[in-house]
C-alpha cells in the first residue's frame, strides 16, 4: 500500500485506465464506482492568477487527476478540507459517484478521500513552479517600488533616498548653520566632542 502511494501513475502499468474512456467530452452523466487517480496539480482557481497559491476567501479548488492513462479535470463543487493548493504533487486520492459536467469532474468531501503520498519528480516541479511565480512576484514588487513617483509625499523615501534608517537630506536641503536653533547648536557640540 506504501509503496503505490509513492508511484507514479503515469509509469505504474495501468494500462487503459480505470477511468471510463472520453470523460473530459461528457456532460451531465453521473460516473459510478471507486477510482484510484493521481492528482497531478491543484490550485485555487477562485483567486488570480498571482495568488492561486494561497487558500483565500474565494476558494474553488481545481484539480488535473490521471488514472496513468487518461487526464481530467476536477473543480471542487464543496470545500474538501485534505485538498489545499499547497498538496503535494502525485497524492494519490480516491473518487468515487462523481457529476460529470462539461468533461469536468464535480468534486467535494463526499465524494473525494485523500490518500496521501507523492511523486517526488512531480513535486520538485510543482515546487520549482511555485518559487518562479513567488520570485516573479517579488521582482514585480520591486519594480513598482522602484518606478513609484519620487516626488509623491504620499509614497514616501525609497530606499536611494534614505541613509541609516532615516531620510536622507541633501545640503541644499538643510538649514544654514547659522539659523540652527539651540537645541541643534548642542547636539553639534556633542558630535563633534
Amino acid at each position: 500500500y506504501e509503496r503505490a502511494l509513492f508511484a507514479d501513475l503515469r509509469h505504474a502499468g495501468a494500462a487503459g485506465g480505470a477511468l471510463p474512456p472520453g470523460l473530459e467530452h461528457k456532460h451531465k452523466e453521473t460516473v459510478r464506482g471507486r477510482f484510484i487517480l493521481q492528482v497531478e496539480e491543484a490550485f485555487n482557481a477562485g483567486e488570480s492568477k498571482e495568488n492561486r497559491q494561497h487558500d483565500g476567501y474565494n476558494r474553488t479548488m481545481k484539480v488535473v487527476l490521471t488514472d496513468g492513462s487518461q487526464t481530467i479535470r476536477g473543480a471542487e463543487l464543496r470545500k474538501i478540507p485534505q485538498l489545499r493548493w499547497d498538496t503535494p504533487a502525485g497524492v494519490k486520492v480516491c473518487v468515487r459517484d462523481f457529476e460529470v459536467r462539461r468533461g469536468v469532474a464535480l468534486l467535494g468531501a463526499d465524494n473525494l478521500q485523500v490518500l496521501g503520498g507523492f511523486v517526488a519528480d512531480l513535486e520538485r516541479q510543482r515546487l520549482d513552479t511555485v518559487d518562479a511565480r513567488e520570485k516573479a512576484l517579488r521582482r514585480q514588487i520591486v519594480r513598482d517600488v522602484r518606478e513609484r513617483d519620487p516626488d509623491d509625499p504620499e509614497d514616501g523615501p525609497d530606499a536611494s533616498q534614505m541613509q541609516g534608517g532615516q531620510p536622507r537630506v541633501s545640503g541644499s536641503q538643510r538649514e544654514p548653520q547659522g539659523q540652527q536653533g539651540p537645541g541643534q547648536q548642542q547636539q553639534r557640540q556633542q558630535q563633534q566632542q
